[in-house]
């Protein structure tokens, strides 16, 4: 087990220096270390949640049309996969339209936001969080492709839960096993 969830902990269980395929996290920054060759694609989840939260307690609506566009996406994928068909490119690039505008009218939402006073000259700016959220959705929209219908294979998916699942339970596996255990989990998915 490791006491430690950030890239140090990473380092020292041995996955993730050798991994090469797709990563689904949370948007933590030690997961876009240079040193690490694998791709990423941000949690459903998680961003589920925080659109959730941001609709909730700040009254948003752009986090709620966000959430929603997310439910859509996954499930008009998931049907895709199933169906073995990809989705048209029209349907996609209405989904990246509709995400676009969302950002673009957020932006006017999340600008509003009170924020408390920043101290000290080091450091960002502080924004609130809806503005964080918003950035990441800015940011990495290239990673949200697999919500959007783009990943076409079955055991990429299933390899893609497998590690979001094994960063989510990383703890219960003794540091010298769990590379071996990660290795054999995705050996089992690929039958």
């Amino acid at each position: 087990m490791h006491p430690k969830r950030g890239s140090q902990a990473m380092d020292e269980l041995g996955f993730f220096p050798f991994y090469t395929g797709t990563v689904v996290h949370d948007c933590l920054p030690a997961y876009f270390k240079e040193i690490y060759s694998f791709d990423h694609a941000l949690c459903n989840a998680h961003l589920l949640r925080e659109c959730q939260g941001i609709a909730e307690h700040d009254g948003h609506e752009w986090a709620i049309q966000m959430k929603e566009l997310l439910q859509e996406s996954w499930k008009l994928a998931q049907s895709s996969r199933q169906e073995d068909i990809p989705l048209p490119k029209d349907v996609i690039e209405g989904m990246k339209d509709r995400y676009d505008d969302i950002l673009e009218s957020g932006k006017t939402e999340w600008e509003k936001d009170a924020v408390r006073a920043k101290t000290g000259l080091r450091g960002r700016k502080i924004k609130s969080k809806a503005a964080n959220l918003g950035e990441r959705f800015l940011i990495h929209k290239g990673r949200l492709s697999g919500f959007f219908g783009l990943t076409t294979s079955r055991l990429t998916t299933i390899r893609q839960n497998v590690i979001c699942v094994w960063l989510k339970s990383n703890r219960r596996f003794p540091a010298r096993s769990a590379r071996s255990q990660v290795q054999k989990t995705l050996q089992e998915c690929a039958v």
